[in-house]
């Protein structure tokens, strides 16, 4: 049986603000947060074809998108029993991006259409997100370029000062701000056509670029939390360790898909070798990383739950600071593309999106605090279990992989409602 009681997370969960502690990111009341989401590409193509791409961005454009996005939100927050399982999906936070206005030479070619889609598309979604105990993971997308060059960098901080410095965004609770999409090479000196990515001369490139941006963001009055980018499409982070981006609220996002590397040995020997060292001063977020199968034609996510996806989840939730997703909405949801348009969505296919599903109900221990002083805690439990309840640890902490035995009784009473109740004194 499930026991559970609340409150955190999900469908109508008070939004905490957020902040970084050290290696950490927290909330309000100092508790430890570890997110765990869904990337949500706003494009027509990866949503079903359901809508029309707005063209202006008129509030008439956006209602269809909107309405769509919501109604993904609805399904990926619910925690009642959902597509014939014994539970729903517990998702705590979303990648949302992709704006329009930059024109093929890198100016915002029209402002009146980017402050559109601000008000009349970006407000509207973190604001139901914030409905539905969702924080938003906005990311920078100043034009398409990989390749961060002077003029990406000029764009990318006159994009974030219209964004961040929106009334309707700056300091929202549930926004986060990524810096940007997968970096590939930067210019040791940018401007002088030498392109590096893993050298010292890189690791410096991108600490000072990085930095500028945080500093024009931080410039707008917004504390939100923002997550730096590595290079190499986000997979180099270890820099950041000797190279940090000074400020308050600044964590790092990397993307991690097992490209045929299925193989937990070499999988974690190569996270000891770049991402641990960044894990060990500063929060990490992944943004992008999934899996399916070996076979060939699955490219980018050619891996498996059994060898990639479960050593991933154990890095995670031994490095005890690394939010992550695990796949885009077509991942995490079934039906998305067929029929065209549909809205009868199903339990995944794919197998990144499978496992999120039976994993993240067992991470509500570390989503923000709730109001009072409960946790929600969700654990296989029958009357007369002990529960232990580990030393240095939280209660929600020492319940992350099951009951232990030798600790002492908590009282477990049966509920009309079945599952369970755990009461507990706190």
């Amino acid at each position: 049986m499930l026991s559970t009681y609340t409150v955190s997370a999900y469908q109508g969960m008070p939004i905490r603000p957020l902040q970084v502690v050290g290696r950490y990111l927290k909330d309000d009341q100092g508790k430890i947060v570890i997110l765990h989401g869904w990337m949500q590409p706003s494009g027509w193509y990866w949503n079903g074809r359901a809508f029309p791409d707005p063209v202006e961005y008129t509030p008439e454009e956006c209602a269809p998108a909107l309405q769509v996005y919501k109604l993904q939100v609805d399904v990926l927050t619910t925690t009642n029993p959902i597509w014939g399982k014994s539970h729903g999906c517990y998702h705590t936070f979303v990648r949302f991006g992709e704006s329009p206005g930059w024109d093929a030479v890198n100016n915002l070619q029209n402002p009146e259409r980017f402050e559109r889609y601000i008000n009349n598309l970006l407000v509207p979604y973190v604001d139901y997100c914030a409905t539905r105990g969702v924080y938003v993971c906005f990311v920078g997308g100043a034009n398409t370029t990989n390749w961060m060059s002077a003029q990406h960098k000029a764009n990318l901080i006159e994009y974030f000062r219209r964004i961040a410095g929106h009334p309707g965004i700056k300091n929202k609770p549930n926004v986060m701000f990524e810096i940007c999409n997968e970096p590939v090479a930067i210019e040791s000196e940018l401007g002088n056509g030498h392109w590096v990515s893993d050298t010292p001369a890189a690791d410096k490139a991108i600490q000072k670029f990085m930095q500028d941006i945080v500093d024009a963001i931080r410039s707008t009055g917004a504390t939100n939390v923002i997550w730096i980018p590595g290079l190499i499409w986000q997979a180099r982070l270890q820099n950041f360790a000797k190279y940090p981006i000074h400020g308050i609220n600044i964590g790092y996002a990397g993307h991690w898909y097992p490209i045929g590397e299925d193989n937990p040995t070499n999988i974690l020997r190569s996270y000891t070798n770049d991402w641990k060292k960044c894990s060990d001063v500063a929060p990490i977020i992944v943004t992008e990383g999934s899996w399916h199968t070996m076979d060939e034609d699955q490219g980018l996510r050619r891996g498996t739950t059994e060898g990639f996806g479960k050593t991933q989840r154990y890095i995670r939730d031994t490095a005890e600071n690394i939010s992550w997703m695990a796949g885009m909405n077509g991942e995490v949801i079934g039906n998305l593309d067929y029929p065209p348009g549909g809205t009868n969505y199903t339990f995944p296919t794919i197998a990144c999106g499978q496992a999120a599903f039976d994993w993240f109900p067992s991470y509500t221990w570390c989503a923000p605090s709730s109001i009072g002083t409960e946790a929600v805690l969700e654990q296989s439990l029958k009357v007369g279990d002990k529960l232990a309840v580990n030393a240095n640890q939280t209660v929600a902490q020492s319940f992350m992989y099951g009951p232990k035995s030798g600790g002492p009784n908590f009282k477990i009473h049966k509920t009309k409602d079945i599952p369970i109740k755990v009461c507990l004194s706190t």
